[in-house]
């Protein structure tokens, strides 16, 4: 016969009229049928993923005797369920340090640095032993008041990283607790494999789902069955790895854009709007490169994808086109070589243009009017229309990605409302020479 889990202490009755939760809440022991026990105050948490969740802080002492001076367990309502998590210093019975463990369930789950009477590491796993190594170095840091990260280095050139303890999710949710339990993997290459509760045998991913940061600056989750990868989703680079600057637009000589960079990877935009993959030289694209532009998605083979309505691919300096450019649109499936520099395709001659732009701003209106210098794959710069974007320049035509061709001697009229209040027109004229 199972034997159950043995509480004394307060109880709060269940509330129909205030709908409270009922459970253990102050001051509490708790007799567990291995022998151990746990003696502290228990808190009750209103938020957790399976349901009531009554978290407690206190002394936790096993059944030889050694003990964990500030431990966090969690139990269900019923007391059916209960959990020794994080990472914690255990005392031999007189007080000595015994060694530095990372629990899961009551169990001995992830690193084990043993304290005497000779420093080594246990690696575990559902409490089952799976080997043991030696070890260069080990650290224990304070994350905050009640989270510690242990950090070994391993003598095999890997270096562990178990962290644990009460997690409170963010500054508004004082009364939420959680104790949880992660572990990372860091490999001699650079890369790093961080999972939940140390799903990771014989120091490989073993099980479940994990993130693999990798040296090259991209991270990506990693589903894994018996160490098998089985699948790999959300690949992607590692904003963290990312140097972030102001460089200049590849395809405006005027415009100055926040890029995010990774060594031969650019991205423009918070939202990646544009992208650049090549040759880069001071953080900014120098030699030769493929710049994307206009990003979309759209489903392939019955998957959502990221497509790219406009490439340039060839020559850049000081991270605008600069030379021989092959120029894409995808979306007409056109392609055509043009000579750019410093940012403007000089194939085909600027064409001067002349507007009148009109802002009305809750009721109150703006209305502008001059001459603007366009080439080819420079945006418009006029406020509300940075969408536009000149595509083709001929003694003929004058092409735009959003209307139809501009004949000389002719206007194009465009709308942007953007709010309510807030809306904007633009005509455009090409005047006959």
């Amino acid at each position: 016969m199972k034997k159950a889990v043995k509480y004394i202490g307060k109880w709060q009755e269940k509330s129909v009229i205030l709908e409270k939760l009922e459970g253990p809440i102050g001051e509490g022991r708790v007799e567990f049928p291995n022998g151990d026990t746990f003696e502290g105050c228990f808190h009750l948490s209103f938020a957790h993923i399976q349901g009531p969740c009554y978290v407690a802080d206190g002394k936790y002492t096993f059944a030889d005797g050694k003990y964990i001076e500030n431990a966090w367990i969690n139990t269900s309502d019923d007391l059916t369920k209960f959990g020794l998590k994080g990472v914690y210093e255990v005392r031999n019975v007189d007080g000595s340090p015994a060694s530095i463990t990372s629990f899961w369930l009551n169990e001995r789950h992830g690193i084990e640095v043993l304290l005497a009477p000779k420093t080594e590491v246990v690696e575990w796993y559902n409490g089952e032993e799976q080997g043991r190594y030696d070890v260069n170095n080990y650290t224990l840091n304070a994350i905050d008041e009640d989270r510690r990260e242990l950090v070994v280095e391993l003598a095999n050139g890997m270096s562990v990283t178990m962290v644990g303890g009460r997690l409170v999710p963010n500054r508004y949710d004082n009364y939420v607790y959680e104790n949880y339990l992660m572990g990372k993997l860091v490999y001699g290459n650079g890369d790093v494999y961080e999972s939940i509760n140390y799903d990771i045998r014989n120091l490989q991913p073993y099980g479940g789902v994990g993130t693999r940061y990798q040296a090259n600056g991209k991270m990506r989750d990693e589903y894994y069955k018996e160490y098998e990868l089985e699948r790999v989703e959300r690949e992607k680079w590692n904003p963290a790895c990312a140097v972030e600057k102001s460089i200049p637009n590849p395809i405006n000589p005027e415009e100055q854009i926040t890029a995010r960079v990774w060594g031969n990877h650019i991205e423009y935009g918070y939202r990646c709007e544009m992208m650049y993959d090549g040759d880069v030289v001071d953080d900014m694209p120098h030699g030769q490169g493929i710049f994307k532009d206009v990003r979309s998605q759209a489903y392939i083979d019955g998957k959502l994808c990221d497509t790219w309505r406009f490439t340039y691919e060839g020559a850049f300096e000081h991270g605008r086109c600069h030379g021989r450019i092959v120029f894409t649109d995808h979306e007409k499936n056109t392609t055509q070589e043009c000579e750019w520099k410093n940012g403007l395709s000089v194939s085909a001659t600027p064409v001067t243009l002349r507007y009148e732009w009109t802002r009305v701003l809750e009721g109150e209106y703006d209305i502008r009017t001059g001459t603007v210098e366009m080439g080819v794959g420079m945006k418009c710069p006029l406020d509300g229309f940075e969408y536009v974007r000149l595509l083709e320049v001929s003694a003929s035509q004058i092409v735009f990605n959003v209307c139809e061709p501009l004949r000389p001697g002719g206007s194009l009229s465009l709308e942007n409302e953007l709010t309510y209040d807030l809306r904007y027109s633009l005509n455009i004229y090409w005047d006959k020479e």
